[in-house]
């Protein structure tokens, strides 16, 4: 060993503590939903728990970010395939979420005999709580990916590429939303008494139950970044849980533990919640449904998943690319249906919620292990083809899509008819896709080019 060089690994463990500091100081209160700022009455008090919780460890966090992310730092080629069956899987999570929020909630035709009436509704509601839960194990997969690969090294360094690389992915549409939108729709939130949303919003510290909602399925938004922050000291857990050579290793059994814990978890959590009478009041949403706690055994599979692949690196088969896409298909159509029986009809939709997650992570963790140990070959490298694009242009879709269905839905009459749903189907996808290109050619990729 060269001299001096435990001393300069001794520094390193040391910023690397500082690092974790904020990081934990950010994402603990918002594991659970249990104390938001929206709970305290005070202003003073409010505006103390921001500062304290958000806007203090992203200054921390920010500058050990500018402090490391210059330097040189050992990594490898993300090994990333040209034409990646993985966007076909982000296409059809944002397809989950698309037709589930048009059909199932801005555009729902009311009366509770709709299933009867339009059967077809079964598929076209969709689901978008399993789109979300889709996202959540394949971004789980994807940060796993980048570490467990050497893409980005577990040191200071890495580390801090890796939060400026999520952050110049996610903030720059993220913020053009949210100001655009607020200054269109909802310019309340900028006045003085109102602030406080705004900055809790732009901090993601969102969790879509504010007073003033710019959008609200940003929420998930803040959630995944809240895990991004927490994925490199998630990764260096995993590599420690693995051991050495000879001794102890993870294995497949590994993930249905964590499914298991999470789900016994959120199971006690919505049980405390039905003791105090708040579970069907919010309270599940706030606890359980959108915190970054009752989705981390989501995200924390998918990186086991990214962890065995890279270590075992099972061999790529060509039957596995349309095994993949049928899976995929069925997994969707059976997490629609499911939705359709359970939380559309209003029966069983607190089960749906807490159990659906299981369904959809173990379908996700076959569809992700079998497109990333698949051959590129035959018929079906057409359809991922055909959806590179789309997958791409996934996450502008999201954060639009809200405020542009609520928009084309103000131009149809107030009452409608499945016939209303299909005739204004196309001006809303036409809209949409439409501004998320604008936003992703003159925003997103430029943006891009600052990631390293």
């Amino acid at each position: 060993m060269e001299p001096g060089t435990e001393a300069r690994q001794l520094v390193a463990y040391r910023n690397f503590g500082l690092f974790i500091v904020p990081v934990l100081i950010f994402t603990v209160p918002k594991l659970f939903g249990f104390y938001l700022p929206q709970d305290i009455h005070s202003s003073a008090q409010r505006w103390s728990f921001i500062i304290l919780t958000d806007i203090l460890p992203w200054i921390a966090i920010s500058g050990l970010v500018l402090r490391y992310a210059g330097n040189p730092a050992v990594h490898t080629k993300s090994g990333a395939r040209a034409e990646d069956p993985l966007l076909t899987f982000r296409f059809a999570a944002c397809l989950m979420v698309l037709f589930g929020h048009y059909f199932g909630v801005v555009f729902l035709i009311p009366g509770s005999a709709i299933m009867d009436i339009h059967p077809a509704l079964r598929f076209l509601m969709a689901s978008p709580w399993a789109g979300v839960w889709l996202f959540f194990a394949l971004s789980g997969y994807l940060m796993g990916k980048g570490f467990f690969s050497g893409r980005y090294a577990l040191n200071n360094e890495g580390i801090s590429r890796f939060v400026a690389n999520r952050f110049f992915r996610i903030f720059p549409i993220y913020l053009s939303a949210v100001l655009l939108v607020g200054l269109l729709v909802t310019p309340a939130i900028f006045r003085p008494e109102n602030l406080w949303m705004l900055v809790q919003t732009l901090t993601l510290d969102f969790d879509g139950a504010l007073p003033i909602n710019v959008i609200g399925a940003l929420w998930s938004v803040s959630t995944e970044f809240q895990f991004y922050l927490l994925a490199p000291f998630l990764a260096l857990l995993i590599n420690a849980l693995d051991g050495r050579a000879g001794r102890f290793r993870l294995g497949y059994w590994s993930i249905g533990a964590v499914i298991l814990l999470g789900i016994l978890l959120n199971c006690y959590i919505a049980h405390k919640l039905s003791m105090a009478g708040t579970l069907k009041t919010g309270g599940f949403y706030k606890s359980v449904y959108a915190p970054l706690g009752g989705n981390l055994y989501l995200f924390v599979s998918g990186m086991l998943l990214a962890k065995l692949i890279q270590r075992d690196k099972p061999a790529r088969q060509t039957r596995n690319l349309p095994l993949g896409m049928l899976l995929l298909a069925a997994l969707c159509c059976a997490l629609s249906i499911g939705a359709s029986f359970t939380f559309y009809a209003e029966y069983h939709a607190g089960a749906y919620l807490l159990f659906g997650p299981v369904f959809a992570l173990l379908g996700a963790l076959v569809v992700i292990f079998l497109f990333e140990t698949s051959k590129l070959a035959g018929a079906p490298l057409l359809l991922v083809r055909w959806t590179q694009f789309g997958g791409t242009l996934t996450y502008c879709l999201y954060v639009l899509h809200p405020p542009i269905m609520v928009a084309v839905r103000d131009l149809a009459p107030q009452a409608i008819h499945f016939r209303d749903q299909l005739l204004y189907a196309p001006v809303t996808a036409g809209a949409l896709f439409l501004a998320s290109y604008v936003f992703y050619r003159f925003i997103e990729k430029p943006c891009s080019a600052w990631r390293r």
